[in-house]
C-alpha cells in the first residue's frame, strides 16, 4: 500500500500549483499521512517498504507550505534519524538522507534542536562504503553547518572522522 500512496502523492504534487498539494496546505492536512509513512519507515517488513516510507516523508515535506510544515518538522526528523542509525541497504539510507536534506533546507532554524543528533548521524554515515550515501551526507553536513552558531565542533568532528576512516575515499 505504501507504494500506491506514494505514487498518488507524487501525482498530486505534479499537478498542484508550485508543488503544494491543497489538502496538505490545511492546518492538519498531513496528520493522517505522517503516521502511515513513519510506520512504513520504522517498522516496514522489507527494505523497500522502509525506503518508500522515507521517500513518502520527503514527498510530504516538499508538498506542504512552510507554515504548515515547520510545526511538524520534529515529528519527521526523529524517526528518520532513528532508522538511519540502523543497518539497512544503501538505497534506504539514500532515501532517508534525501528526506533529511530536504527537511533541513526547509525547516531552517526549527531543526536546530536536533543538531546534535543530526551531527552524530551524519558523522556515522560519512564512513559508509556507498558513494551515494556519502554524497547525500555531505549535502546534509553542509546544511547543518549553516544552522550552527559555531560550526567549529562539527569541523573538529569531521576531521577526526576523516582521520579514522579506513577507506581512502572517505578521507
Amino acid at each position: 500500500h505504501v507504494a500506491a500512496v506514494l505514487a498518488e502523492l507524487r501525482q498530486l504534487a505534479l499537478t498542484a500549483h508550485d508543488g503544494v498539494i491543497p489538502g496538505l496546505a490545511r492546518p492538519r492536512g498531513a496528520v493522517p499521512l505522517l503516521p502511515f509513512f513513519t510506520q512504513a519507515l520504522t517498522q516496514g517488513a522489507t527494505s523497500e517498504a522502509r525506503e518508500q516510507g522515507a521517500r513518502g516523508l520527503g514527498e510530504l515535506v516538499a508538498a506542504m507550505p512552510e507554515e504548515i510544515f515547520r510545526p511538524l518538522s520534529m515529528q519527521i526528523i526523529g524517526p528518520l534519524i532513528r532508522v538511519m542509525t540502523e543497518k539497512f541497504p544503501s538505497q534506504v539510507k539514500v532515501s532517508i538522507l534525501r528526506s533529511l536534506v530536504l527537511l533541513l533546507s526547509r525547516a531552517g532554524p526549527m531543526a536546530k534542536a536536533m543538531a546534535p543528533q543530526l551531527q552524530t548521524c551524519f558523522l556515522k554515515t560519512l564512513a559508509e562504503p556507498s558513494k551515494p550515501v556519502r554524497a547525500w551526507t555531505v549535502k546534509g553536513v553542509a546544511l547543518l553547518a549553516t544552522l550552527l552558531p559555531r560550526p567549529d565542533k562539527l569541523l573538529t568532528d569531521l576531521l577526526g572522522a576523516a582521520r579514522l576512516a579506513p577507506d581512502k575515499a572517505c578521507q
